[in-house]
């Protein structure tokens, strides 16, 4: 028995909670729910036990309030069982024989009545009845369903938790079906006074479960009514004490594979039709149980049909069998496997439902009959070691990959075409050497027309400038690029704008989706699997942005990962690692933090007037009818950017420098002139800056002091102090108005390079035997821009050169060899932390803004970067004197 544990990063949803809030809590787990009406017990669904709701399925279902909510059980729920305790006796009695755990819930009625456990091999529903006292206790599993909290029971009495935040106690199938048992006969004896409980019942119209129209949901162990009729058929005599017959008896339960319980209430039922000359004790029963097992092989009577001698073999290495042709093969810790699907390759996981579908057809077409469920687990489980050890490892990838310098869209159409896409154009395959899945919701894409044109694009978003134009192109491009960090794209603007349709029209041209704009998520591992399952991450009609969520997507726009532990295992971990697109609309400005904002590129959409809105049925059909044309305009765009970007070299880098130099090298085949983008580009970042600052209270405050004080030196309480005398009281009552030094240290390291491209530089030297002092400086605006964009051959000459004398390159053409060398000058001439300018050098815009662009993107304390950007300018200053180019 595994002992309970607490759940960090699940909980179960409290009756403050909406139905809806539980039902996504349950899904997250692995559980599978379903809608029951208000104060019953019993689904108004239709074929409920065959309900499989997913998360995105369940706002329909459970939109209505009040409602109960009900959870399956078993097999839908990952082994998910409910020991129910009907008798009130039961519930005294159960802390005695039932092993603890504490997902435990009821009602004021009967609290603690409902007892949830977990089970890793299949256990069957059972009903233990008392005569004349009724059902005592039941074990529910597949086939049934219970009612969970938060719900209401018929008698009006709330359903609630005992313990919110817990996980189900994993125990042994056959340890739970004993505790069970005893707790029966305690109940039992103390009922009827001391007399021996009953066989397990076997009336052959007991039912499990009824749906609402009272139509059967399944019978209680059919396979025990099977191996009783067995036994009846059976036609030994017995001699003396009657073992023989027993015998034979054990040898019905082991071949109609029935476990060790049920075996002795099997037994025991024969017993009272045809008795033996002697009783048999449990333990007895047992052993001769054990003696069958070595005789007999377990299962044996599901493979006696009229079939071929080879179908005795079991289900499950008939079903490993049907896939000796197949592909298997594992990427990471993930087993897959490749299929020929009609006219199309398909790369399925082992474990997914789509696979399991088609082993059971496999298996149905040729057996004739259908797997049961254990046997198609345990072919599963052979098949996915199969592919993880003996198999080859491949990478396994979603609408778009790269291998070998090409570039793959995979269009997800019924003939399995896919683009490829290289220096020297882009043709449609279908056969490559890199494996797509399909998750569900993913859409087809069009097939892409040679004689498109990316500027199409432009009559169907709501844009006045065209600038906005270049940069929302310039995001499409850079989104069909794999693995490269890609700004984050932000509509904002009142309501009737078209920020929704915007989203959806870009989402379906590179990444078409049954669900193409979602809400935004709840936790970080919604927005991991959103993006392990799509090529663009977008979320429609946001409020705000949690800090939790800045942080994530920031992470998403330039790679980054996630983990968390195994649902159901103490020390598994599950890793989500992904950069994707993400693509974002709200009324307000969306982002507040500086990190989220320098990441963003922010269009503003006009709003529509009424005389010029169109209904959306005709706009999406003209885009349909554009969309291929657009497409192959983009894919162009892509290829012009291959055969070009090595030859790109920016003068400075900005932030997402890669991001600027891939849409730089495709600018030929983009409807502007070329240099256009990094104007625009430059221009929407200058406004992230000031939108920063005016997120910040401290902002303002401080560049009026700054004003006043163009150089100072001081403590961050010293600084705290003169920020309150320049701030007004409202601005000192904001929320985000520091109370405390420390704050106001993070906040300004926060904005310092928001601040800095301002005018106004913000340093914090190393401690000293003095503390922690600041130093702020009145500097001169800077610029994040780039002048020149040169694209010539002398880029990749220097890494040439540099390769050859076994050197590293940074992305600003300085060595690590010079680095080394600038750094160690700079301990040297800088021992108190405090540089000084040479006087041969003059500090300008464009050494603050070189400066600043090594703090951030090169990863250097703001020490580093400053003695770096003077060392170049020293350069370049000792070059011009001798008449060199440096």
């Amino acid at each position: 028995m595994t002992t309970n544990r607490k759940s960090s990063s699940h909980s179960q949803p409290g009756p403050s909670r909406t139905t809806l809030d539980a039902a996504r809590a349950y899904t997250d787990r692995g559980w599978r729910v379903l809608p029951i009406p208000h104060r019953s017990k019993n689904p108004g669904v239709v074929d409920w036990p065959n309900l499989r709701l997913d998360i995105e399925d369940l706002p329909p279902h459970f939109i209505t309030e009040p409602l109960n909510i009900g959870v399956l059980l078993g097999e839908p729920s990952d082994g998910l069982i409910d020991i129910d305790l009907d008798h009130n006796l039961a519930v005294e009695l159960a802390d005695e024989y039932l092993p603890p755990t504490p997902c435990e819930f009821g009602r004021a009625g009967k609290p603690r009545s409902h007892r949830l456990y977990r089970v890793t091999t299949p256990l069957k529903t059972r009903k233990r009845r008392s005569p004349g006292h009724g059902t005592i206790v039941e074990i529910r599993s597949t086939g049934c369903q219970t009612v969970f909290p938060p719900s209401t029971h018929p008698s009006g009495e709330a359903i609630e938790w005992v313990d919110s935040d817990v996980e189900p106690t994993e125990v042994d199938a056959g340890f739970l079906i004993d505790a069970v048992e005893r707790l029966f006969d305690a109940v039992h004896r103390e009922l009827v006074g001391g007399q021996q409980p009953p066989a397990l019942a076997l009336c052959e119209d007991e039912e499990v479960g009824k749906d609402a129209d009272g139509a059967r949901a399944g019978k209680l162990d059919q396979s025990l009514l099977d191996c009783l009729a067995s036994m009846k058929k059976m036609k030994i005599q017995d001699q003396q004490d009657g073992s023989h017959r027993l015998f034979a008896a054990a040898c019905r339960t082991v071949e109609h594979d029935l476990d060790e319980t049920q075996a002795i209430a099997c037994i025991r039922t024969y017993a009272s039709h045809v008795p033996f000359p002697r009783t048999w004790t449990d333990d007895e029963i047992l052993q001769r149980v054990h003696d069958a097992e070595q005789k007999c092989t377990r299962g044996d009577v599901f493979n006696r049909d009229d079939e071929p001698s080879s179908s005795k073999e079991s289900q499950a290495t008939i079903l490993v069998g049907l896939c000796d042709d197949i592909e298997l093969f594992h990427d990471d810790d993930r087993a897959y496997a490749t299929l020929q699907i009609g006219d199309r390759i398909e790369t399925l996981l082992l474990r997914s439902r789509a696979f399991k579908r088609w082993l059971s057809r496999q298996f149905y077409k040729t057996i004739g009959k259908a797997p049961n469920s254990q046997s198609l687990s345990d072919a599963i489980g052979v098949l996915e070691g199969k592919g993880l050890f003996d198999g080859p490892e491949h990478r396994v990838h979603v609408r778009l990959a790269e291998h070998e310098g090409a570039i793959y869209l995979d269009l997800a159409d019924e003939h399995g075409h896919i683009v490829c896409v290289t220096l020297h154009g882009w043709d449609l395959l279908t056969e490559t050497p890199v494996r797509f899945r399909r998750p569900r919701g993913m859409q087809t894409l069009p097939m892409p027309s040679r004689e498109g044109e990316v500027g199409e694009l432009r009559q169907f978003i709501n844009l006045e400038r065209n600038e906005d134009f270049m940069l929302l192109v310039a995001w499409l491009v850079a989104a069909l690029r794999p693995g490269l960090p890609v700004p984050v794209l932000a509509f904002s603007s009142e309501q009737g704008s078209g920020k929704s349709t915007a989203s959806r029209l870009l989402r379906g041209l590179i990444d078409p989706n049954e669900a193409p704009i979602r809400c935004e998520p709840r936790e970080v591992r919604d927005l991991m699997i959103a993006a392990g399952n799509g090529l663009v991450v977008a979320y429609d009609n946001l409020s705000r942005i949690q800090p939790w969520l800045s942080d994530s997507l920031c992470r998403l726009s330039t790679g980054g990962g996630f983990s968390t532990r195994v649902l159901y295992e103490n020390d598994e971990e599950q890793i989500f690692d992904a950069l994707r697109p993400v693509l974002l609309n709200g009324i307000e400005e969306l982002g507040e933090r500086s990190d989220l904002l320098d990441r963003t590129i922010r269009l503003s959409l006009p709003s529509i007037p009424e005389e010029e809105r169109q209904p959306e049925q005709v706009i999406f059909a003209q885009f349909e009818r554009a969309r291929p044309r657009i497409l192959g305009g983009l894919l162009t765009a892509v290829s012009a950017a291959l055969s070009r970007i090595d030859a790109v070299n920016l003068d400075r880098l900005p932030r997402m420098a890669d991001f600027a130099r891939w849409i730089v090298a495709a600018e030929s085949a983009l409807p502007w002139p070329e240099g256009g983008f990094m104007q625009a580009y430059t221009d929407n970042r200058a406004g992230a800056h000031e939108l920063a600052l005016e997120a910040s209270p401290i902002s303002e405050p401080l560049r009026k002091f700054a004003e006043i004080k163009v150089n100072w030196t001081g403590t961050a309480t010293d600084l705290l102090r003169e920020l309150e005398e320049h701030a007004d009281e409202q601005t000192r009552k904001q929320r985000g108005w520091p109370k405390y030094p420390n704050t106001l240290g993070n906040q300004l390291r926060r904005v310092a390079p928001n601040l800095r491209a301002v005018g106004v530089s913000i340093e914090f030297p190393e401690r000293t035997h003095q503390g922690r002092t600041l130093i702020i400086k009145k500097v001169s605006q800077s610029v994040d821009t780039v002048d020149t964009v040169c694209r010539t051959t002398h880029f990749e000459n220097k890494n040439n050169d540099c390769r050859d004398r076994n050197m590293t390159t940074r992305d600003d053409g300085v060595t690590i060899e010079d680095r080394a060398q600038i750094l160690a000058v700079t301990q040297r001439d800088n021992h108190d932390n405090e540089l000084q300018t040479p006087s041969d050098i003059v500090w300008d815009g464009d050494l603050e803004e070189h400066a600043a662009i090594l703090e951030i993107d090169g990863e250097l304390t703001r020490n580093q970067a400053v003695a770096h950007a003077l060392a170049c300018r020293r350069n370049e200053l000792n070059g011009q004197r001798n008449g060199v180019l440096t």
